[in-house]
């Protein structure tokens, strides 16, 4: 079998495949052998693979490399790439444009900007334009600027490159979250729900975007029933890493710290090696919460099973657990200073040691 229709092979394989490690891997393999090759019909079909196997798999920073390709492509010969994908991707890849502390602000206006001028140019809706700036705002510390965009958003009309109505009104409860608090997110969750909308991660991380909020407002009950249904969704899907970190910390919240640990296993090493600083600082975050919780509960030390490099890290594998979560916070911590220095406040710190201090509302609750 010669290059070329090895390459066609991995493509078809990978896209059988669920988001993951392994998609990602088939589609590597298969921009390199299409650059092999030389063949630019099977190079952009590689690379659109790339772009979405590493979008969903927890790897944003090859989907970045991938998409830019894509959009070089593009500008050499608009009949090489479809727009309507391309622009549709362009979404995921501004979407991430913040969670890197070495994209300045600079940067990210003009990714938005070029964004915003490619859509207009292409008779696209603004829609999603404004939703993304809106989530900018938001991560960079400018809660009166996202307001505004928020504003925008919700006034502009849906079109063909919108997200879903599933995503939408899960947006609706993320901005909520930040913008105008719990109350208000649950009523765009009851609105989620009575409209029966889901997609491949609606309401996974709906569910879980709640639990914590409901905990610390003392609504211990819908709290844990919002644990349930998410977690029945995402089990067994590994790829929805930051909805599991969420899970993994309730459930130490809630004294389930066996199960707390199994995941806290399970992610170590994605979370803590991620190139992308945002889930980084996500990971030790919910780390240090979960440890901490356990610290709290139990003094003595714990056998965990953690990757070599891992902060801390133990040959024996017996640790102090409260140490561990000291450690763990102290690596988001440094990422968040980063952040800050970035975004020129201190959001991201202030946000950081908020969501460290949910530790005190934690209330056993056995969950089987």
């Amino acid at each position: 079998m010669d290059h070329y229709e090895r390459c066609h092979e991995l493509i078809d394989e990978a896209y059988r495949l669920p988001d993951g490690e392994a998609q990602i891997s088939l589609a590597e393999e298969a921009v390199r052998l299409s650059d092999m090759v030389e063949d630019l019909e099977l190079q952009v079909d590689a690379r659109e693979l790339l772009v979405h196997a590493a979008q969903f798999g927890g790897y944003a920073e090859k989907s970045i490399v991938a998409f830019s390709w894509l959009l070089a492509r593009y500008d050499e010969d608009e009949d090489s790439v479809d727009p309507y994908d391309l622009m549709w991707k362009y979404k995921w890849i501004a979407d991430d444009l913040t969670t890197f502390v070495a994209i300045s602000r600079e940067r990210i206006e003009a990714s938005f900007e070029d964004m915003s001028a490619r859509m207009m140019a292409l008779g696209f809706d603004m829609k999603p334009v404004y939703g993304i700036r809106c989530e900018a705002s938001i991560a960079m510390g400018d809660l009166d600027e996202a307001a505004k965009w928020y504003d925008k958003w919700l006034r502009a009309p849906s079109g063909a490159i919108s997200d879903c109505e599933a995503c939408t009104e899960n947006s609706k409860v993320s901005h909520a979250l930040n913008l105008d608090g719990l109350a208000a997110a649950l009523e765009h969750f009851g609105a989620l729900m009575r409209r029966e909308l889901s997609c491949n991660s609606v309401p996974h991380s709906t569910h879980s975007l709640l639990m914590r909020p409901l905990l610390c407002a003392g609504r211990l009950e819908e709290a844990v029933e919002h644990h349930r249904k998410g977690w029945e969704l995402v089990r067994e899907d590994g790829s929805q890493q930051w909805t599991h970190f969420r899970h993994m910390s309730f459930l130490a919240l809630t004294h389930n710290f066996a199960r707390a640990l199994r995941q806290l296993e399970r992610f170590a090493d994605y979370g803590y090696k991620s190139r992308e600083d945002s889930t980084r600082m996500f990971w030790f975050q919910e780390a240090s919460i979960t440890l901490r919780a356990l610290a709290d509960a139990q003094s003595e030390a714990h056998a965990i099973i953690l990757p070599q490099g891992f902060p801390g890290w133990r040959e024996d594998g017996r640790y102090d657990v409260g140490e561990l979560a000291d450690l763990c916070a102290s690596e988001a911590r440094k990422i968040a200073k980063l952040f800050d220095q970035r975004n020129g406040n201190d959001y991201v710190s202030t946000r950081l040691e908020k969501e460290l201090g949910s530790v005190k509302f934690a209330q056993a609750h056995p969950i089987t």
